[in-house]
């Protein structure tokens, strides 16, 4: 039933999007979201506002290869039984989208947004340090939060630590924007970044990290 409910909401947002209205309201909150999740990325990259203008469109096909994908798929009568079409499918216009990408700003500038989206977990990690620290007299520098994000690259996501997926099976988005543990050897070589009271903020974090997961492998147990 769960498959059939995903087919009906599917058809739902296609009849939506013929709507010239609703997709271009649609389309408007995509680009806010795309600044809301690049806007460190897009300082760095400084281009000219239509170069600017032209990659945040084409972040947003790539963002929206998978629905644009599977709605075409509907269109020719394909469904679940071709998921490995339909993931070639969906890889091939990312591939294409990441060529005009690289077009536009070259491959160095490529690699950069590509770093950036690996680095997605990590970021939310140090975002919230961040805004833990903005009203406080030592906020983190922009070089503080750079070196956060290397160090806590080196640390696999919570949920690769449980050892779990979200669904059980593969998936066409990947595992999204999931935290990564503030581990005590994180908070170690935090120690050569981070003032005193920062770092303890840093560990204020850490606990409430590993009370939540304590919280959820609760559940997990019990149901």
């Amino acid at each position: 039933r769960r498959g059939g409910d995903r087919g009906d909401m599917s058809a739902r947002f296609e009849k939506l999007m013929a709507d010239p209205e609703f997709a271009a309201a649609f389309q408007a909150q995509q680009r806010a979201a795309l600044d809301g999740r690049y806007a460190d990325l897009f300082k760095s990259l400084n281009l000219a506002p239509a170069e600017l203008d032209q990659l945040k469109g084409l972040l947003a096909e790539k963002q929206n290869a998978i629905r644009d994908v599977m709605m075409a798929a509907r269109s020719e009568g394909l469904g679940r039984e071709s998921r490995d079409e339909l993931r070639d499918l969906v890889e091939l216009t990312r591939a294409e989208i990441d060529a005009e990408i690289s077009a536009l700003i070259g491959d160095q500038g490529l690699a950069q947004i590509e770093n950036y989206e690996q680095t997605a977990p990590q970021r939310a990690t140090v975002s919230r340090l961040e805004t833990r620290l903005s009203y406080t007299a030592t906020p983190l520098n922009s070089a503080q939060s750079e070196a956060l994000v290397n160090i806590l690259t080196q640390n696999p996501p919570l949920a690769q630590i449980r050892g779990s997926s979200s669904n059980g099976g593969p998936s066409f988005g990947g595992g999204g924007d999931r935290p990564v543990p503030i581990t005590d050897d994180t908070l170690a070589r935090a120690q050569a970044v981070l003032a005193p009271d920062q770092l303890q903020v840093l560990a204020e974090l850490q606990a409430e990290q590993k009370a939540s997961e304590t919280i959820s492998a609760a559940f997990r147990s019990s149901f």
